[in-house]
């Protein structure tokens, strides 16, 4: 989630539209995350509203900042295709232009079945990949947890059905 808040951060420096639909963060807790990285305020301060005056200063212009950018924040704990598909076509047409939608993170409904799980993950990222960032011509990043085994979870579908797929990894006290 921190990558994909860094990649926000940078596209609204880079003045460009971005739409971020989130399966975790309310509105508001994204936006204390955002400033909290922004102002370099720890994030428990900025969420309970524990900070100094000088701080608040910086919490304040940190939220003038967000508001001069093109960014739209999604609260979406279930994900469901005709929804998504919905809010990118409404973003896009209210800004002229959606540049990057970023995803996170790619996330079944819930349903116990393997199966299921699969190919409702691989449609999702089939949308994505499809019809969103191919034939709308928009850029999309989105997230996946990986199993402890360093797989893909929930969906080996994800892994088939992205264009590129990206792990990282904490580096080992060796490689520090």
């Amino acid at each position: 989630s921190i990558f994909m808040l860094n990649e926000a951060v940078d596209l609204m420096e880079r003045d460009k539209t971005v739409m971020y639909i989130d399966s975790e963060l309310s509105d508001r807790l994204f936006m204390c995350r955002l400033v909290s990285h922004l102002t370099g305020i720890e994030f428990a301060r900025v969420r309970t509203g524990r900070y100094n005056e000088e701080e608040k200063e910086k919490i304040r212009e940190a939220i003038l900042w967000v508001k001069s950018k093109r960014l739209v924040h999604l609260y979406m704990p279930i994900f469901e295709t005709n929804a998504i598909y919905r809010a990118v076509k409404k973003v896009s047409h209210k800004f002229g232009r959606l540049d990057v939608l970023i995803v996170d993170y790619l996330k079944a409904t819930g349903d116990t079945d393997a199966f299921a799980t699969y190919a409702e993950l691989g449609k999702l990222t089939d949308l994505i990949k499809n019809n969103i960032a191919g034939a709308m011509d928009i850029a999309a990043l989105a997230a996946a947890q990986l199993t402890d085994g360093g797989k893909l979870a929930d969906s080996a579908k994800i892994a088939r059905n992205a264009s590129t797929v990206v792990l990282l990894q904490d580096k080992t006290a060796d490689e520090l």
